[in-house]
């Protein structure tokens, strides 16, 4: 399998899978628009990505995958479409690629069925009209179109529901109406006025609603019937009368009509017997203030003397005992009834403009009396002598709260209600601290522990100074990237770093191998990750391949081109920086392995099984006869080579012990060392080393990088 080049020193461009992959070397591809194919490799057209070799061809007047033919093997099949509306003409069809650059050819249609190819209007998708037309193409004409028209026997202008045709106009006798619920009835559809006559007038459902007179049964024939017995009918049922107020319908002098008299009874049937205007009831004068003078204003006429009243009525205000000749009045200019003692008169009848109530001080304001409510005006309302503040009955004050810090906002808990404000008070009453002057309601909340602009949150969302901060669900220290907070500082249950490899587990800080990385969503591309594998607590750089074979692999060992060879926990002839290669595997858990060719770009993966790395030693032995991996120091004078391979046999080569390419081309999965083991000895990867085919040598002739890794 040829994937994307694995890189050992940052995240790279993966290309094509199915193209040649570029190198820095001689030989390297040229390709213009980037598609992995250059003019070298066949592509027909380097200025446009979508050609290159094994491309798909499609219908566009171009070879697209560049085997000398354009459009081959494309067929639609498709009908002529000369009103443009989007249906063929059935009798007109056509087949082959009537595609052009942008769509569809101009004049053609992929479905038929148009009746009518010169009108764009008629197709099978159109609306039928009334025209005499089949606009729809259904072989019918006017089908489905007009309106439902509703039979009008009484001619009245509403329709019967149950008698309907459907018609392009109406027909004579028919209205678009269907509301009429007697149509033999001209008096009788919805909105008539309903009337007395056992019929449905207005079609509401109902009969006479509304209309009917209840009439009452009048025994005694007085013209007035009893409540009690009533009959509902359009005209007066005989026996009954109009109205229903009769007291006592067994006896025809008794009725509203009739006159009281004392001692009769309730003759005139309004619930009272001998009232004030029985027609023998005698005048009387009430003494309302029991000072044994009637008020000549004030009579009553009735059969019996009412309490508190007597024969005369010369008292000139029969509503107070203390009115009388002698009685003094004072002034009252303003009108509040309370008067000045200033102007006064002794007399029984009120004067024009007096009153006996006495005691304002300020008889130009009528809001100015003794008992008024004292407000906030600068005025003695209430004539007590004291004024606004100074009285203590005094409303309508308003709440002021101390300022101490002088920031024009006050402190809710410490108030006065008064009609001026204190000094070093104000109206405002929102600061939630009034001895610093920097917190009230229009101050910048900041991270400071302070709720700075009072609105009863500390440091809360969108303060100054937050930072980005990680959920620690399992109390480690170390938070999980994928759960970001932004707040004021680290709290408790979140973390300054987001890079614990498992946030469920506290005693799992650092990953344990690349594949963890990839799955806790920590990988950055490929690149050098400190790993932890023993779960010792102190990690260690190693190399991650997070891109090829859906990434996590962790770099194992390698050989360059100059033969220097790093493996495991033993770095032999470190070829260059010490953090482009894992340290130590120890601890390590791996089922597969891949061998790669950084030069070639090939990567090949084979699995072994689950297994725990312990390979601390110069060689490494993985699998069976035919299905095994090598790496180590091999070959008759065991020098420090790597040759390693994936799917061999032992069988072929000079040295059949440590050979594992019996075929006759270079492969990944082949010996790629410094030492051939096959049947040409002493080549070498710096250039001069060849493969065998059993009785010649084919020269390789280019420098390699090649190495495996573990997952």
């Amino acid at each position: 399998m040829n994937l994307a080049l694995l890189t050992l020193l940052a995240c790279t461009v993966t290309p094509p899978k199915d193209a040649p992959v570029e190198d820095t070397a001689a030989g390297a591809v040229n390709d213009a628009d980037g598609d992995g194919y250059g003019i070298a490799e066949g592509d027909c057209d380097d200025g446009d990505a979508s050609v290159r070799p094994g491309a798909d061809e499609s219908c566009n007047g171009q070879d697209d995958d560049c085997d000398g033919e354009a459009d081959e093997g494309i067929s639609s099949p498709v009908w002529t479409d000369a009103d443009g509306d989007g249906y063929g003409d059935p009798g007109l069809p056509s087949s082959g690629c009537a595609m052009g650059d942008t769509g569809l050819s101009e004049g053609l249609a992929y479905q038929a069925g148009d009746c009518d190819d010169a009108d764009a209007a008629v197709h099978p998708d159109a609306q039928e009209a009334c025209d005499g037309r089949d606009e729809d193409c259904d072989g019918e004409v006017d089908d489905g179109a007009g309106t439902t028209f509703y039979a009008d026997a009484d001619g009245d202008g509403f329709g019967d529901p149950d008698s309907s045709t459907q018609a392009c106009a109406s027909p004579v006798g028919f209205v678009e109406d269907a509301t009429d619920c007697d149509d033999v009835n001209a008096l009788a559809w919805p909105g008539a006025l309903e009337v007395c006559d056992e019929v449905d007038n207005d079609c509401d459902g109902e009969v006479d609603e509304g209309v009917t007179t209840s009439w009452a049964i009048d025994l005694d024939g007085d013209g007035h019937g009893d409540p009690a017995i009533t009959q509902e009918a359009c005209v007066l049922p005989t026996g009954y009368a109009a109205v229903a107020d009769d007291c006592d319908d067994a006896d025809a002098g008794v009725n509203p009509d009739s006159v009281e008299t004392c001692g009769g009874g309730d003759e005139d049937c309004d619930g009272v017997t001998d009232e004030d205007d029985a027609l023998d009831a005698t005048a009387w004068h009430t003494d309302a203030d029991g000072d044994g003078h009637g008020a000549a204003a004030l009579a009553a006429v009735a059969c019996v003397a009412p309490a508190g009243t007597v024969a005369d009525g010369d008292d000139c205000d029969d509503g107070d005992a203390s009115q009388n000749p002698s009685t003094v009045w004072y002034i009252d200019v303003d009108g509040d009834g309370a008067g000045s003692r200033a102007y006064t008169l002794t007399q029984c009848a009120a004067p024009r403009g007096y009153v006996r109530a006495a005691g304002d001080c300020d008889d130009a304001r009528a809001a100015v009396l003794p008992g008024a409510t004292e407000v906030c005006n600068g005025l003695d309302d209430d004539c007590d002598g004291a004024t606004d503040d100074a009285d203590t009955r005094v409303t309508g004050t308003s709440p002021w709260f101390a300022d101490l810090d002088g920031d024009g906002f006050g402190d809710p808990d410490a108030s006065a209600m008064t009609c001026v404000a204190p000094a070093g008070h104000v109206a405002d009453a929102t600061d939630c601290d009034d001895a610093r002057v920097a917190t009230n309601p229009r101050s910048v909340e900041t991270c400071n522990g302070i709720d700075d602009d009072c609105d009863g949150s500390t440091d809360e969302a969108g303060a100054t100074g937050e930072v980005t901060v990680y959920v620690d669900a399992d109390g480690d220290g170390r938070g999980e990237r994928s759960r970001p907070l932004v707040q004021c500082g680290v709290t408790a249950g979140t973390s300054a770093t987001g890079d614990d490899c498992d946030d469920a587990d506290a005693g799992v800080t650092d990953c344990g191998s690349c594949a963890d990385v990839l799955a806790a969503g920590l990988s950055t591309g490929d690149g050098v990750y400190a790993l932890d594998p023993c779960g010792s607590g102190v990690a260690q750089d190693y190399y991650c391949d997070q891109t090829n074979d859906g990434g996590g692999w962790t770099l194992a060992g390698w050989q360059a081109a100059n033969a220097r060879t790093s493996m495991g926990v033993a770095n032999r002839r470190t070829p260059g920086s010490a953090a482009d290669w894992s340290s130590d595997l120890a601890c390590l858990v791996f089922d597969e392995v891949a061998v790669f060719n950084r030069t070639t770009g090939e990567f090949y993966t084979e699995g072994y099984g689950a297994r725990t790395w312990s390979f601390t030693g110069t060689n490494l032995t993985l699998g069976t006869n035919g299905n095994a991996f090598k790496h180590g120091t091999y070959g008759p004078s065991s020098s420090l080579i790597m040759m390693g391979c994936v799917g061999y046999g032992y069988s072929g080569g000079l040295n059949n012990t440590y050979a594992c390419d019996n075929d006759d081309g270079p492969s990944v999965r082949g010996h790629l060392a410094d030492y051939a083991g096959e049947r040409c000895a002493g080549g070498r990867l710096d250039g001069t080393w060849a493969w065998g085919t059993g009785s010649s040598c084919l020269y390789r002739g280019t420098p390699y990088t090649w190495g495996y890794a573990v997952r």
